[in-house]
């Protein structure tokens, strides 16, 4: 069985990811230059099935995500020089709660149960854009890497207090393209779409942003859009059960980049 357990899976629909953005203007080295923070409203959808019968069926809207946020970084960077570039992307989440569990056969009412969920998705690859121009058509290449590490501190009513974790990594190779044009004085849009698998049986990214330059040299952005990520993982357990398990994370995006 792969390493990227349930847990891990149903982790990932706290997650965000990819803002990416033309850079403007040029180094003396003729590199250009984006930095991006950024955040992603997202409303997560998880679906989970063994032998065919469907076990979990499941939404989480943003408020329930910010009312168990504890920390979260997201960042965005990228190198572009003549026709070809490079990008990182980078999200760490922190989430805790503390749910009390009754009515639950074998638990005890009055059972606590702490959570904390660290999880970090990263995004490595490179495009190649033919026109070697400011905006154009890229096609990307690269690695998405998500991470967990999910603690359960269980505390019953009679003195005891169990500790549960679990952790995993789950890797995709992706492979799509990228159209960027401007369309009004100083607006532009991006639209990307791309493929993965690998640990996962099938991965699907879609983005679509709109963008508006600011700043006497024009060098920075504030960008909105709309980001869908959908996730499918087949796998047989060591018991010969037959599982799938299918997550839709689709949300505004919103965030300012900065080119240099």
């Amino acid at each position: 069985m792969r390493n990227f357990r349930t847990a891990g899976v149903c982790a990932i629909a706290c997650a965000a990811a990819t803002l990416l953005a033309p850079a403007r203007g040029a180094s003396a080295e003729g590199w250009d230059w984006m930095l991006a923070p950024y955040g992603w409203g997202i409303n997560p959808e998880l679906d989970f099935y063994a032998n065919g019968n469907e076990l979990i069926n499941a939404e989480l809207d943003i408020g329930d995500i910010l009312d168990k946020l504890d920390m979260v970084v997201q960042v965005h960077a990228e190198g572009r020089k003549d026709a070809l570039g490079f990008f990182i992307d980078v999200s760490f989440l922190n989430l805790g709660d503390t749910i009390e569990v009754n009515g639950r056969p074998v638990i005890p009412d009055g059972t606590t149960v702490k959570t904390d969920t660290q999880l970090t998705m990263t995004e490595i690859g490179g495009f190649y854009r033919p026109s070697a121009a400011e905006y154009g058509f890229d096609i990307l290449a690269g690695a998405r890497i998500i991470s967990t590490d999910i603690d359960l501190d269980i505390t019953f009513p009679q003195p005891g207090t169990s500790d549960v974790g679990s952790s995993g990594t789950m890797t995709d190779g992706f492979a799509g393209v990228r159209y960027s044009a401007p369309f009004a004085d100083k607006w532009f849009f991006i639209v990307r779409g791309d493929v993965g698998a690998g640990d996962s049986d099938l991965a699907l990214n879609g983005v679509l942003t709109f963008g508006r330059n600011f700043g006497k040299a024009g060098n920075k952005s504030f960008m909105f859009g709309y980001r869908y990520l959908s996730i499918e993982i087949d796998d047989t357990t060591d018991g010969g059960i037959d599982t799938e398990m299918d997550l839709d994370i689709g949300g505004p995006q919103i965030g300012v980049a900065f080119a240099f």
